[in-house]
């Protein structure tokens, strides 16, 4: 009976967790080796699928490689402009923390503000998130030499937060992401990065943004540009997620295997790896 009470509750502190932790949404892109067919949504309801805008279209070359089960990238080199465009997503909107994942490949060089992905007013408090590519610390901008940036508009004003450490991407598959806690008003926001062969960790220091909840907005949510242009980077994106809450270093690094060998059936919480982490958490001795 006791081991069954301790069984039911650790289910149930899983569940608590996983539910700070839901996956909004999710594009794989691996609905067609090529082509501009749609990009399905396998976030939460209402589903919000992406759309492939003018020369966006599908690459084989893959976080995973061949052979991996991953069988297509969102790809954005050569004419520009080009993106995925979802409309107005607004299961995106009023966010109070969040979490954005993502693989990128750049294929030449991007210009400072190129988005990864965007839900965001191009003006005034620039209500709703922006993540994208800054200009380095020293040097000057290029696919070998770049930061990352969160831009977030909340009901407290308006953030720019750099990554602060340069990186590169330059034809090669980097795992980028980054967390915001609106609960708190320092050492709240952190970027992360991973590569194909190497875990998630910690891409430059904790940040301090005082903007709160995130402010609604009727802009569009886009990968690949801002929610008010169309410029893009000569960019390859894979696995494009919106989570809403903040996932941890560990629960990240799930998030990275995902994109290199892709499940059958993507889970809309997190709650497995904390279910493995509770699993594998040694017994006290005392």
């Amino acid at each position: 009976m006791r081991r069954m009470f301790i069984l039911g509750l650790g289910f149930l502190l899983v569940g608590q967790v996983a539910s700070a932790q839901t996956l909004l949404l999710r594009y794989f892109y691996d609905e067609a080796a090529s082509g501009n067919q749609n990009a399905t949504d396998s976030g939460t309801a209402p589903l919000a699928d992406g759309t492939f805008v003018t020369n966006a279209t599908r690459t084989t070359n893959t976080p995973g490689g061949i052979g991996s089960g991953n069988v297509a990238a969102l790809d954005l080199t050569g004419t520009a402009p080009k993106y995925l465009n979802a409309g107005d997503v607004d299961k995106l909107d009023g966010l109070t923390q969040l979490t954005l994942t993502s693989w990128i490949n750049l294929g030449g060089t991007p210009a400072n503000g190129n988005r990864v992905m965007a839900k965001q007013l191009g003006s005034g408090n620039f209500d709703g998130f922006s993540f994208a590519l800054s200009t380095p610390t020293s040097g000057t901008i290029s696919a070998s030499n770049f930061q990352l940036n969160l831009a977030l508009g909340g009901s407290s004003g308006f953030a720019f937060t750099t990554s602060g450490v340069n990186m590169s991407a330059d034809n090669t598959w980097v795992f980028v992401a980054v967390t915001y806690d609106g609960t708190v008003t320092s050492q709240n926001l952190q970027f992360y990065t991973g590569t194909p062969a190497g875990a998630v960790s910690p891409f430059g220091t904790l940040k301090d943004v005082n903007v709160g909840p995130l402010v609604a907005n009727a802009n569009d949510f886009r990968v690949g540009a801002s929610s008010a242009g169309t410029s893009s980077a000569p960019i390859r994106i894979d696995d494009t997620r919106v989570y809403n809450g903040v996932l941890t270093q560990s629960q990240l690094d799930v998030v990275r295997q995902e994109g290199l060998v892709p499940e059958p059936a993507t889970l809309g919480l997190l709650g497995g790896c904390t279910l493995l982490a509770l699993v594998k958490r040694p017994r006290r001795t005392a």
